[in-house]
């Protein structure tokens, strides 16, 4: 398992989950590119990082291998994607259906 560098202040469980943190992370990761997913989501960069990585404390486990100018999942990563694609998926349909009805 890709454990946090023991320098992050924060312990799992001690922030909350936050729905910017997964969608940071679900964008980055389809894309491979934290610009890519900064571009797409209208976020600066640097925000998409802060919310990845605000992700990762709360989970305890790095999702990316952070390379010279590349991220690449981590095996949690990878396994972590699907369901969160899948939870987003159904936010959106339920958010979509709410506003139809509206």
């Amino acid at each position: 398992m890709h454990k946090l560098p023991a320098n992050l202040p924060l312990t799992p469980r001690s922030r909350p989950l936050t729905l910017a943190g997964l969608r940071g992370f679900e964008a980055a990761a389809r894309l491979a590119s934290l610009t890519q997913a900064a571009y797409e989501l209208s976020l600066t960069q640097s925000a998409v990082s802060r919310q990845v990585q605000g992700l990762e404390e709360e989970l305890g486990v790095a999702l990316f291998v952070r390379k010279a100018r590349e991220i690449v999942l981590t095996p949690e990563g990878r396994e972590f994607l699907p369901l969160v694609q899948q939870v987003l998926g159904e936010l959106d349909l339920g958010v979509e259906r709410l506003r139809r009805d509206v």
